[in-house]
């Protein structure tokens, strides 16, 4: 979360899970700030109970400078990335989620708690060639023609 509370101009995320609380807050400081930010999301997982998407958009901060598309999708054609870039000048990646399982916490699953934490990694670089190159990749898929803007609605799950 420090390296977004010194965002100064943009970020861009592609974000898989985003069920932190905590990240939601430290985005909607930025964004607070004036940072633009855009997020790129799997249509699946924005349906997801815990989904921090509607705590980013519900303010009027948040829909000034928070922009959220989501990838129209398949269960088979998912958007997978947990990426990040910060100005420019730093790109965030890995396997971990934006969720306390996926950032080391011990998680819980039904009636039972699981003893041992998920196997995740990350990477951060500060490599110009790195950060351009994840620049351009989230430029592209940002931009797909068959991206919906996030709404209200694509974050309920249908009761049956």
């Amino acid at each position: 979360m420090a390296m977004i509370d010194r965002a100064k101009k943009t970020i861009d995320i592609a974000m898989y899970s985003f069920t932190d609380r905590a990240i939601a807050d430290a985005l909607l400081r930025a964004a607070r700030r004036g940072v633009r930010i855009r997020i790129y999301r799997d249509r699946i997982q924005v349906r997801d109970r815990g989904d921090k998407t509607r705590r980013l958009l519900e303010s009027k901060v948040g829909r000034e400078h928070i922009t959220v598309l989501v990838k129209r999708n398949s269960s088979r054609n998912i958007m997978h990335l947990k990426a990040y870039e910060i100005d420019g000048l730093i790109l965030r990646t890995g396997s971990a989620n934006w969720s306390p399982p996926g950032e080391g916490a011990y998680c819980r699953r039904g009636y039972r708690s699981l003893h041992a934490q998920q196997d995740n990694n990350l990477f951060l670089t500060m490599d110009r060639r790195e950060v351009r190159n994840f620049e351009k990749t989230f430029s592209r898929i940002f931009h797909r023609e068959s991206n919906r803007m996030w709404r209200p609605e694509m974050g309920r799950r249908k009761k049956g």
